[in-house]
């Protein structure tokens, strides 16, 4: 929660229960019950924008937990597409190459990606090796469909990232 946010809900709060206890003297000061009304309707309005947007910050966490798991996951099947490549090829440096062995896996989505699509290639030409050497027909089909997978997360996460931003910024005007 925002500071300001939670100090104008706390004020809001300590200034409604004065209005409250006082109301008789403001009444004849000249306070109306549509200003009273339009107070505790601003209060309302800054508490449900604010439950939507920590709701939102909760969904983008959500989905951003989500594309963690799937990023790790296909992590995982290039390392074991990799493990079955050095069983497969021992020191032959150009196969291993072929297979990028020794280069770092990136951890972003963007990057991910190509990475998949580049290994699924290698893959599909030495699938007969690769069976022999530990690498199993549904890692193969796990790993096809990862690029698939990693796009439809970012989607998601992307789009609950903007909701939470409008919901921020819908919530500070």
């Amino acid at each position: 929660m925002d500071a300001a946010i939670s100090y104008l809900q706390r004020d809001s709060s300590a200034l409604k229960r004065t209005i409250d206890m006082n109301r008789t003297a403001m009444n004849e000061g000249g306070f109306s019950d549509e200003s009273y009304t339009a107070f505790l309707g601003t209060i309302e309005d800054l508490n449900t924008k604010e439950t939507a947007q920590e709701k939102a910050v909760k969904d983008a966490e959500d989905k951003t937990a989500a594309q963690n798991e799937i990023i790790s996951n296909t992590v995982k099947l290039i390392r074991d597409v990799r493990a079955a490549a050095k069983s497969a090829y021992g020191k032959d440096k150009r196969s291993l190459n072929m297979f990028k062995i020794g280069d770092s896996i990136p951890k972003s989505v963007k990057s991910l990606i190509p990475l998949c699509s580049y290994m699924i290639e290698q893959v599909q030409e030495k699938k007969e090796v690769l069976l022999k050497n530990g690498l199993k027909q549904s890692k193969i089909d796990e790993l096809i469909a990862a690029p698939a997978e990693l796009k439809a997360a970012d989607d998601i996460q992307e789009n609950a990232k903007k909701i939470q931003m409008s919901r921020t910024l819908e919530r500070d005007a």
